[in-house]
């Protein structure tokens, strides 16, 4: 009875996901709560309840120590950012903290629930394709009603991005890496035939998508994963992608535009070297232990990084345009050691299953995943994170 019920709540977490911001309850302007941040937690309870109440055995997967390491080193360093974090602040990083900790034991969730049921797996990932193409089409409904974003920059803080695709994210970028996650995992049990059928048409419909983000990250993270796919499982793959590159660079003047503008001082290029450079400082003056989890807000804050007029920084003011300087950051060296053990050792166990075609995807996304991370902080958005973790615990081999 709780297996099942865990599995249903599996599927509501997934679903909840395309919802975006719609889904978000704003808690002031340093915190808010997502729906999946509810179904997640009640899948973890419900399963430890199963798990210990039971006296049932739990399986562990082959990260589990990186993962817990990581995991210890980030509450010490919330502990220590009680020397300078009041009350409050410290709560508002504790419940973070608290959030990535629910959301990455999903990992162990899902492992186990598919080492107990190996059909939950590939039960798991239809859902998950099928949340991508919500996605996609909450998208396309956002073009035609909403192509400019100039009104929600106004009102809510959001930043005006004109005619691309931001969907329920309210962010290109962010979209752009979710959707290319779903298209991984569709194009990796296609190959290395031909697309044809059902995943021909998932292709285009998320491909589409993706193009419409006009998001640098995004088509790079997804470059990245056709390299990995097509030197693993198809060649041709790779003839096909860039015949396509090249037709969209020549024949759609605005790919030309986004393109070169990464030049353009007034460019968001310009503005993510001057957050790495932030970033640098903040990491220079606590460099062993970080400026704890989710502290990194009211580190730049006491920088004097943010406006008069937003003295908070907004949405973007808990993050660094890179997730790894982030952890740097937030957790010290020690953090940033164990964080990229754990990516290591994630990679290694897809490494050691690539012959089988969700493991290819996981490394291909691994890889893509990781070199796009360093242009925004895509690790520890909320939906991506979700799939992440949920992505961990699929490895067969895990």
């Amino acid at each position: 009875m709780l297996k099942r019920l865990s599995w249903l709540l599996l599927v509501f977490l997934i679903l909840s996901l395309p919802l975006g911001q719609l889904g978000r309850i704003s808690l002031g302007e340093e915190a808010g709560l997502y729906l999946s941040d509810f179904f997640a937690a009640l899948i973890v309870f419900v399963w430890l309840i199963n798990g210990l109440g039971r006296r049932r055995q739990i399986f562990l997967p082959s990260f589990w120590f990186p993962y817990f390491l990581f995991l210890l080193i980030s509450i010490i360093s919330l502990v220590n950012a009680l020397r300078w974090l009041s009350t409050v602040e410290w709560l508002i990083a504790g419940s973070y903290c608290l959030r990535f900790t629910i959301y990455s034991l999903l990992a162990f969730v899902v492992f186990n629930l598919t080492r107990e049921e190996s059909s939950l797996r590939q039960k798991l990932i239809s859902a998950l394709i099928a949340s991508g193409i919500i996605l996609a089409a909450a998208g396309f409904i956002q073009l035609l009603i909403l192509p400019d974003m100039q009104l929600l920059a106004e009102t809510a803080g959001w930043d005006p991005h004109r005619n691309r695709l931001v969907s329920t994210f309210l962010d290109p970028n962010f979209t752009g890496a979710y959707l290319v996650f779903i298209l991984s995992w569709v194009l990796s049990r296609s190959l290395p035939r031909s697309f044809s059928g059902k995943n021909f048409y998932l292709i285009v419909i998320l491909s589409l998508a993706l193009f419409l983000t006009f998001s640098r990250s995004a088509w790079l993270m997804f470059g990245i994963v056709i390299a990995v796919l097509g030197l693993f499982r198809a060649r041709w793959l790779l003839g096909l992608a860039l015949v396509v590159a090249f037709c969209a660079y020549f024949f759609v003047p605005r790919v030309q535009t986004r393109l070169s503008g990464i030049t353009d001082p007034a460019d968001s290029a310009h503005f993510r070297l001057i957050s790495w450079q932030r970033t640098f400082e903040i990491i220079k003056d606590n460099p062993i232990l970080g400026v704890g989890f989710n502290g990194f807000r009211y580190a730049q804050r006491e920088k004097g990084y943010f406006s008069f007029a937003n003295p908070i920084g907004g949405h973007a003011g808990a993050g660094s345009d890179s997730s790894f300087l982030l952890v740097w950051a937030m957790t010290g060296i020690f953090g940033l050691t164990a964080f990229f053990w754990l990516m290591f050792s994630l990679t290694a166990t897809a490494w050691r299953t690539k012959n089988r075609p969700f493991s290819l995807a996981f490394l291909a996304i691994i890889a893509g995943l990781t070199v796009e991370s360093t242009f925004i902080n895509s690790v520890f958005y909320p939906p991506i994170l979700v799939l992440f973790w949920m992505s961990s615990g699929l490895l067969e081999d895990a």
